[in-house]
């Protein structure tokens, strides 16, 4: 990964036309097992740039302290921790899935006619796991290549809603040669599973429906690795990756604080993701209600439920920077527009996905600040500037609580 994703802020876009159609929601989750952050960063991995350039992630998301598959993949697919879906090793003894029950089973509970699809290397996911309520599972050997035939039969001949791929071979790797960035052959597995991610996105841009769905891509890890093997509570083996992309999704790095305590740093990872998120985020991207009862552990990340209306027309034009984007509600930020004179008068207005102004026209100065309205919800936005030419150049604006 060799571009600074931290510096890449967002581009303008011409929009002339809000259909009243919404686009249907849908969720990709790609997990790859065993998979540094530090060494995700070290390969080559165009693709997955991509997804951290088009939404949020972080580099310094968390697992718990018992960094194994089975806890790992159980508090990633449940929103909860081991101690209340029961599972401490690999052989999924004591779990608690009638309690605390998988994404799969909570799609299926709230309606079953969203279509799941399981496939996955470690047959434990799908058998285990998924099993109770998953529509389909794809038999599969233990290959990435096999993963990636799978989900692309998948999204040319079905209709997903959640789609789960688990990659594996990046976890074989670590085990055979080493959890490190150090280690070549440990960087070819993550740059292989990078391939087969590009593969997939390129099948599911290619869907005859794409232009009618909202996708959300989320990526993560079980856990990390040291030396050749993990399930200790060092940082190397909890630390992991979160990646949350789409359309919809604020473009942010979350990133671990630090603070000064003497000649020494202390970092402070309360603020970035945990493996327990991804599940909300998936639900919440359905527009799945989480129950107070239901007792998860995790959060939303960057995502929202929202419709997305479909027949947006976009024009790329030139650079532009909203920022701080995301804002909280409320609050101000200012607008540059390139090869514009910060004294041009301008025209700004904002409207919600369904194309209804929440903002009246208002003239400013470019690069001056501007406040939202302080009843605006958190969510997603339009702003639509017009320049004294009668140019029309609008971007997304990410509104938080």
């Amino acid at each position: 990964m060799k571009t600074n994703l931290s510096t890449i802020l967002l581009l303008f876009i011409s929009c002339t036309l809000f259909a009243q159609e919404t686009r249907t929601n849908k969720v990709l989750i790609i997990g790859i097992d065993g998979c540094r952050p530090d060494a995700l960063l070290a390969a080559h991995t165009p693709h997955i740039d991509r997804l951290c350039e088009n939404g949020t992630y972080s580099w310094d998301a968390l697992n718990d302290r018992i960094t194994v598959s089975g806890p790992g993949w159980s508090s990633m697919l449940t929103g909860v921790w081991p101690n209340k879906h029961g599972v401490t090793d690999n052989l999924f003894t004591g779990r608690n899935y009638e309690e605390y029950p998988p994404l799969f089973q909570r799609i299926e509970a709230y309606n079953p006619d969203l279509e799941t699809i399981c496939i996955s290397q470690w047959p434990f996911i799908g058998l285990i796991m998924a099993r109770e309520a998953v529509d389909t599972m794809y038999a599969i050997g233990d290959e990435t290549h096999l993963v990636t035939e799978a989900a692309i039969d998948a999204l040319k001949n079905r209709n997903p809603d959640l789609l789960f791929l688990h990659f594996d071979d990046v976890d074989h790797a670590g085990h055979a040669d080493g959890f490190s960035a150090e280690i070549p052959e440990y960087i070819a597995a993550i740059e292989e599973v990078d391939e087969a991610i590009g593969a997939v996105m390129a099948t599911l841009k290619a869907r005859p429906t794409y232009d009618n769905e909202n996708w959300l891509i989320l990526s993560s890890t079980d856990h990390g690795g040291i030396g050749t093997g993990h399930g200790g509570e060092t940082f190397e083996e909890r630390n992991i990756f979160f990646i949350a992309s789409g359309d919809y999704i604020p473009n942010q790095e979350i990133k671990r604080d630090s603070v000064q305590a003497g000649e020494t740093w202390v970092y402070d990872y309360s603020r970035t993701p945990r493996v327990v998120d991804i599940a909300l985020s998936a639900l919440e991207h359905l527009c799945i209600p989480v129950e107070s009862n239901w007792l998860l552990d995790g959060k939303s990340v960057g995502v929202t439920c929202q419709s997305v209306v479909t027949g947006i027309e976009e024009v790329k034009a030139d650079i532009s920077i909203a920022y701080p984007n995301p804002i909280k509600a409320g609050g101000s930020c200012y607008i540059h527009l390139e090869e514009v004179a910060p004294t041009t008068r301008l025209q700004v207005a904002l409207y919600d996905l369904k194309g209804q102004k929440i903002l009246d026209d208002t003239p400013f100065l470019n690069a001056s600040n501007i406040t939202l309205p302080k009843e605006m919800v958190a969510g997603i936005y339009f702003m639509k500037i017009i320049t004294p030419d009668q140019q029309v150049r609008q971007l997304k604006l990410f509104v938080t609580p």
